[in-house]
């Protein structure tokens, strides 16, 4: 499937304002992924002392809330297409300020549920689905030097957030530390103003600068195209590639292929059908629900391999990373060692995720080649983590995990973007959102239940590593069949030219 389109590669910024949206991306990151770490440290004794909650409540406290989200998540191509990155980004930076407000002062399991579950996992959702569009529509030929960047500076946060809970958890006790640790949060809303559209500053094709000077705008114009002009002024907030997802959220592309089409040859072309023009046409609904979400991806067996994959790897990973807390407390590590630990953790992670890309490139290794080594390390160190004791090597075993999990952060953001193209990427990353997060909603509190039934966390962390266990398996496998099959291919090929000799 292609992935670089011409269109794309001459109009992206490629740098200039750009680079603020890279800064913006990782302050945004910084911020609210550290904040949604620090919820076992900063909640473990209200949860676990005072609330006396279970492992499967616990577990469908902090499941839910990285599923939630996502099961929505399908939605995220419409509204991106409808009100473009910048203001879902503002809206989403709020839900989540208020989410963690009252989150903070929760007393019982269905506020937990409330207002953590649901309102912050909604919130972030929607300043991830928003950052992650606008950080792929500014970059395309630099967009894994930017990723790299980005999620490389993203790792700060979790270095320092743990610290900070520590200190302030001795100062102002678990309902003032959560409501600075809210207000902390409004520096997403910061973030997101700086996701200024595209169309200010991308690079002008030389069809296009020619256009805007031929362009002459009649003196009479009926109201019908009046409206159109105003409608299209007043779009500052949708890129010229959200513009384009629009026109293909409507037309079946079963190929997948990118209309090379600029926006100088608007004269040319057909005008855009809209929603309402595929309704009164007289398209079926299921025609229309898979044209709308673009659910036409899952006709491709490769884009449902790769999805599949990174669901299940994920679930394994994000159950792991949220339990950590209670993890470490099992093991009897207080409040101040369990900071240290994730602050080591993240320290190796950020030096993981600035050098992986350099590494990466230079070894001229595939993004999904990468993202399994990583998935492959982090297993074996989580089963070094069951024989390990003692806090020397539990800092041993903290700087294992932060390079894998590194490694894991920066390819995962690379490996839809590497396969699916930019007009389909908001719907294609939604999608496997969705799968993320029924996937977690299944597993939570059935990972909870093995917790329950166990005396300790080791025979969780052996079911945890069974998921990495059958990503590596899917994915090996595709690997193998597509080498079989050029090389059946190469095998045929001499045949082929000799009998039309």
């Amino acid at each position: 499937m292609p992935v670089n389109d011409p269109v794309a590669k001459s109009n992206a910024p490629e740098g200039g304002w750009g680079w603020w949206v890279v800064i913006a991306y990782s302050l945004n990151n910084m911020i609210v992924i550290s904040i949604l770490q620090v919820f076992g440290l900063l909640y473990k004794d209200r949860l676990l002392k005072e609330l006396e909650m279970s492992a499967v409540e616990i577990s469908i406290i902090v499941m839910v809330n990285s599923s939630f989200g996502m099961l929505f998540a399908i939605f995220n191509g419409p509204i991106l297409r409808n009100f473009g990155f910048r203001k879902v980004a503002i809206m989403g930076s709020i839900i989540i300020f208020i989410g963690n407000v009252l989150t903070s002062q929760s007393t019982t399991f269905i506020q937990f549920f409330v207002y953590f579950s649901i309102l912050v996992s909604i919130g972030t959702d929607l300043v991830m689905a928003a950052f992650h569009l606008a950080l792929n529509t500014y970059f395309v030929s630099k967009r894994g030097m930017a990723t790299g960047i980005a999620m490389s500076f993203t790792g700060i946060g979790p270095i320092f957030m743990p610290l900070l809970v520590s200190a302030l958890l001795w100062e102002f006790g678990v309902s003032g530390s959560g409501l600075i640790l809210s207000a902390v949060s409004l520096h997403s809303l910061a973030a997101a103003l700086l996701l200024q559209p595209v169309k200010w500053h991308r690079n002008r094709t030389p069809n296009e600068q020619k256009g805007e000077k031929d362009k002459a705008i009649p003196e009479n114009k009926d109201a019908s195209e009046q409206k159109k002009n105003t409608d299209d002024q007043a779009d500052d907030e949708v890129s010229p590639d959200t513009k384009l997802m629009k026109t293909e959220s409507v037309s079946i592309n079963v190929d997948h292929k990118i209309n090379t089409v600029d926006d100088a040859d608007d004269e040319k072309r057909p005008p855009l059908r809209s929603l309402d023009d595929v309704v009164k046409r007289g398209d079926s609904f299921s025609t229309r629900i898979v044209q709308f979400f673009d659910l036409d991806l899952l006709r491709d067996p490769f884009y449902v391999n790769i999805s599949m994959g990174l669901t299940i790897a994920y679930v394994g990973e994000m159950s792991f990373s949220l339990m950590l807390p209670f993890i470490l407390d099992d093991r009897g590590l207080d409040t101040k060692q369990i900071a240290i630990f994730m602050s080591v953790l993240a320290g190796a992670d950020i030096a993981s995720r600035l050098v992986s890309p350099f590494v990466g490139h230079h070894v001229k290794s595939k993004v999904r080649i990468v993202y399994l080594i990583g998935l492959s390390s982090g297993i074996i160190i989580r089963t070094c983590m069951i024989y390990s004791h003692g806090f020397v090597l539990m800092m041993l075993i903290a700087i294992g995990l932060g390079i894998s999990k590194g490694v894991r952060s920066v390819y995962t953001a690379l490996v839809i973007p590497g396969y699916v193209p930019l007009n389909k990427l908001a719907s294609a990353t939604g999608l496997q959102m969705v799968m993320n997060g029924v996937l977690l909603l299944i597993f939570g509190p059935l990972l909870g239940k093995i917790k329950d039934d166990s005396k300790n966390y080791n025979r969780w962390l052996h079911v945890v590593n069974c998921f990495g266990v059958i990503t590596i398996i899917l994915w090996c496998t595709e690997i193998c069949l597509l080498r079989k099959r050029k090389q059946n291919i190469k095998k045929k090929t001499p045949i082929v030219k000799n009998m039309t000799r």
